[in-house]
């Protein structure tokens, strides 16, 4: 799902 890859991409903006 889409909402499954924005998850991913934020929380991985969030750690960096």
């Amino acid at each position: 799902m889409k909402t499954s890859a924005l998850s991913f991409e934020v929380s991985e903006l969030v750690e960096n």
